[in-house]
């Protein structure tokens, strides 16, 4: 058998369907190529957007007997894999959102931030310019934002 190099080990970052909310996506971190049994710690910068909790959050445990790990529901960000037998490996920021996605994300957080900014803030008046996602992503953030901060 012949022994783990540190180019052996890797980590990869892939959306996390099961956890993502249009507003708020989430991400699966997988590492490979371990020591099997090893402990290991997530580590990194979360990017929180508007809305969502701030703060770290703990993930860690011990790496499976096939040298494998997965950790689910991580927000955007940048991460690495601290190993206690393999060091650091770095699984690097989470992908931007694309097309409807970034668009529908990009109206939540101008939803969001106006009436978090002003309660009885109005939409953009070139509402109707934007694309339908950008739309009800900034109606649904707006909307978010009243239930949080306007009594």
């Amino acid at each position: 058998m012949s022994a783990i190099t540190a180019t052996d080990i890797k980590c990869f970052v892939s959306k996390d369907q099961a956890n993502s909310t249009p507003q708020a996506p989430r991400f699966i971190l997988q590492g490979k190529g371990f020591t099997p049994k090893a402990t290991y710690s997530l580590r990194g910068q979360a990017d929180p957007r508007p809305g969502e909790p701030q703060g770290g959050f703990g993930a860690g445990g011990a790496v499976k007997d096939d040298g494998s790990l997965i950790i689910t529901n991580v927000p955007h960000g940048t991460y690495f894999i601290e190993s206690n037998k393999d060091g650091d490996v770095s699984c690097g920021p989470t992908p931007k959102e694309r097309g409807k996605e970034a668009k529908y994300l990009k109206g939540w957080e101008k939803g969001y931030s106006d009436i978090v900014r002003d309660c009885a803030a109005k939409p953009p008046e070139d509402l109707s310019q934007k694309s339908k996602a950008w739309q009800k992503g900034y109606h649904e953030g707006a909307a978010k934002a009243t239930s949080e901060n306007c009594a």
